[in-house]
């Protein structure tokens, strides 16, 4: 891993610490109910994450442990785990995922994103990245 992708990934680290981990997260009263964390991989807490399970503050506070987990796995997908960030959030924390997605893409292939094309279906913006 290179110094700039070190960096972005401390970066989201340090944007994202305002939303505490929790050991807990509610789940939908219809569905399951409350989830616990460590009893589910991270696979499946993406899928689920902010939708049946969790708040948009949950998914803040675990998208450092998602991204880290992008660039070192090939465990879970980049499409669902960077669908999760919205453009209604702070720019200080879109800027600091668009910093970690410039990091990856100048460390094409590294973990999830697996080839160009991985990356480029999975970003929100292709066209920050290329000129069709």
């Amino acid at each position: 891993m290179t110094t700039r992708l070190t960096e972005a990934l401390a970066q989201i680290e340090t944007v994202f610490a305002a939303y505490p981990r929790r050991a807990v997260l509610e789940g939908c009263p219809h569905c399951r109910g409350d989830v616990r964390v460590a009893d589910h991989d991270l696979f499946w807490l993406t899928i689920k994450l902010g939708n049946t399970v969790g708040t948009e503050a949950d998914v803040k506070a675990l998208l450092p442990t998602l991204l880290q987990s992008l660039v070192t796995t090939g465990e879970l997908d980049p499409g669902i785990v960077l669908g999760k960030v919205l453009p209604t959030w702070p720019a200080e924390e879109r800027a600091a995922v668009d910093r970690f997605l410039d990091a990856v893409w100048q460390e094409l292939p590294i973990g999830a994103f697996y080839d160009t094309e991985a990356f480029l279906a999975a970003v929100p913006d292709r066209r920050r990245f290329v000129t069709e």
